[in-house]
């Protein structure tokens, strides 16, 4: 989807058409929760797979009609090494960060899957270093304005994942709210930064990259401070509010950096710099919700002689401040990054 609207996007409105394809891909966290809690409280789980595939079925229609192949395309061998590589290396990671909230009580299934992802991404390096024809770009990373971009985008992303996981556990466990209700209370907030996505992305065509990423993460900084400072206390109104300037600031943030970070690169490469922002897109997934879950779970499985509830409160608060300091990072790396390009 976005090598198409960077394909085929007027120069004019790419700010704008890549912050409605983040609207799209935002949909998903903003429907999501509440759509799965109606499904569980009435359905059962099982039936959220039954009630997506017509969806899916619609959506595979939909692009069957509408997607047009514009330029010719360019026939190549597909690099079989470096697919099995990076295959190996993002397995390998992501059984890892899924296994980190046992780490203390099996070790193994976290160290083992992690070494075998560290051998797999090395090779990939290595292999796409002396191939011909690589699998993906990975060139792209040496531009230190790109590669910065893309690293603060992977932590807000982080960020915007752990959120999703630790917030509905709260609110069912902590406060005894229902999965229904757990979903409807994030959704403003997801929903106002679906909305925003675009709009961030209007302001950007019109006065540059740098007002609307560090107004949005300075908001972002502000909302995960506020979670950090009452973390052990939130009630259903407070998580609403955070979470409703938390939004906004992801709104103004996410598309934006996609879209100024592949500013920085030549028009050619463009395919390969939007496939590292989708890889690193997925990957946060992992991370995010293995590094939340693991902050909150060690809290829930401790000595300490609190209830469960108040233990789940206090490994949630620890897990705000890890994804605050994740932000802050994103932060600097984004205010040093458009400096630069400013100056330049």
């Amino acid at each position: 989807m976005f090598n198409i609207i960077l394909e085929q996007a007027p120069t004019s409105k790419i700010g704008l058409l890549m912050g409605i394809g983040t609207l799209i891909t935002a949909i998903a966290p903003a429907i999501g929760p509440t759509f799965g809690g109606l499904v569980v409280s009435s359905l059962g789980w099982r039936s959220i797979f039954l009630l997506l595939l017509p969806v899916v079925i619609f959506a595979l229609i939909i692009g069957a009609i509408s997607i047009k192949q514009i330029t010719p395309p360019t026939h190549t061998k597909l690099n079989l090494g470096g697919l099995v590589l990076i295959a190996i290396a993002f397995v390998g990671l992501i059984f890892a960060f899924t296994n980190l909230s046992a780490v203390q009580t099996d070790p193994l299934n976290f160290a083992l899957p992690l070494i075998i992802g560290i051998i797999g991404l090395f090779g990939f390096v290595m292999q796409t270093k002396h191939s011909k024809n690589p699998l993906i770009d990975i060139g792209v990373l040496s531009n230190k304005k790109y590669a910065a971009h893309l690293s603060a985008f992977f932590l807000v992303q982080i960020g915007a994942l752990g959120m999703s996981f630790i917030l509905p556990n709260y609110i069912q466990l902590v406060d005894h709210k229902t999965a229904l209700i757990a979903g409807l209370i994030v959704l403003p907030g997801a929903l106002l930064g679906a909305v925003f996505a675009p709009l961030g992305g209007s302001i950007l065509d019109k006065f540059g990259a740098r007002k609307p990423i560090m107004i949005g993460i300075v908001i972002q900084i502000f909302a995960m401070a506020l979670y950090s400072i009452f973390g052990r206390n939130l009630n259903s109104t407070l998580i609403m509010v955070f979470y409703l300037l938390f939004m906004l600031g992801m709104g103004l943030v996410m598309g934006n950096t996609m879209t100024n970070g592949l500013k920085q690169l030549p028009t050619e490469k463009n395919a390969d710099g939007n496939g590292w922002f989708n890889t690193v897109q997925q990957f946060a997934g992992a991370v995010g919700t293995s590094v939340a879950s693991t902050i909150v779970s060690l809290s829930q499985s401790s000595s300490l002689s609190e209830n469960y509830a108040t233990k789940t409160a206090i490994g949630s608060q620890n897990a705000f401040i890890v994804l605050l300091i994740f932000i802050l990072i994103a932060a600097i790396l984004l205010n040093s990054a458009l400096k630069y390009i400013e100056k330049s």
